[in-house]
């Protein structure tokens, strides 16, 4: 069958003229609300979904809420915050290591011990430290008094107003779930089911000859199923079918190095027989 590039060049340009027309949308709603600083009701929707820090859970506190939004708004949240981050670099402090491009909490663990190592060199000295633990820090945040820190780092008011707007009246509702709180819009819920492809693969391989069947790529099928595995039992919460294909991956893998050892014991034994 022979296909036009006329015809292929058609069809994309039909196809593609709803997304085109969607995102154009999205983009005069997203100038819009920034210009008038106003952010519309279906981007601030907001499902909250529980997830358990511990796999036994014996109160609220051992819960911290995921809160899913609009996937146009994600992508402005992303532009907001380069814009907002651009802005506030120079007046941020020096010793904020969160949050900030190249830094981690590493790197505050690195410079607190090398300054409490270097002090401590000196004779008759001694170090104190207070380490303060904000639980739910973000959650117990009040919109206005964060607006007028962002007024004081000379942020503008446009900007304010726009995070202020995004902040208050929001729409929210909670919905609980058991496995991944991403949902099936992200490689969190994709990614296991793509992996099946690699046990449907090894379950085909079962029809070649063990002779050609290579050791290494077995060993190392067995080895990341039955790992992973072992791994999706251990986070919060638990994914079951990245649970199952990883199993099936090992036992895939498994099978194969089987084969391949009895394929040696059987040529060795045919060897030693043929040998007088």
């Amino acid at each position: 069958m022979c296909i036009k590039l006329q015809d292929l060049t058609t069809s994309l340009a039909v196809f593609s003229r709803p997304v085109l027309l969607n995102w154009q949308r999205c983009s005069l709603t997203s100038l819009t609300s920034q210009s008038q600083s106003v952010v519309p009701n279906s981007f601030k929707r907001a499902t909250i979904i529980p997830v358990a820090n511990k796999p036994s859970v014996s109160c609220l506190n051992d819960y911290r809420p995921v809160t899913l939004t609009a996937v146009v708004m994600k992508y402005f949240e992303r532009l907001v915050k380069d814009h907002i981050t651009s802005c506030l670099s120079p007046a941020l402090d020096p010793l904020q290591f969160a949050y900030r491009p190249h830094r981690s909490t590493d790197d505050a663990v690195a410079l607190t011990l090398n300054t409490a190592l270097s002090h401590l060199d000196q004779n008759n000295t001694y170090v104190r430290m207070l380490f303060i633990y904000f639980s739910s820090a973000f959650n117990t945040i009040v919109p206005s008094r964060l607006i007028m820190k962002l007024q004081d780092l000379n942020l503008s008011l446009s900007m304010c107003s726009w995070i202020l707007n995004f902040l208050i009246d929001r729409p929210q509702a909670v919905r609980l779930s058991t496995g991944a709180p991403q949902g099936p819009k992200t490689v969190f819920f994709w990614a296991p089911w793509f992996k099946w492809g690699l046990v449907v693969a090894g379950l085909a391989d079962l029809t070649r000859p063990a002779e050609k069947l290579s050791t290494s790529q077995s060993g190392v099928l067995t080895a990341t199923g039955f790992i992973w595995s072992r791994y999706s039992l251990v986070i919060v919460p638990r994914v079951w079918n990245l649970f199952a294909v990883n199993f099936f991956l090992g036992l895939a893998g498994s099978s194969q190095l089987f084969r391949i050892w009895r394929y040696n014991q059987e040529l060795k034994q045919n060897l030693e027989v043929s040998d007088p």
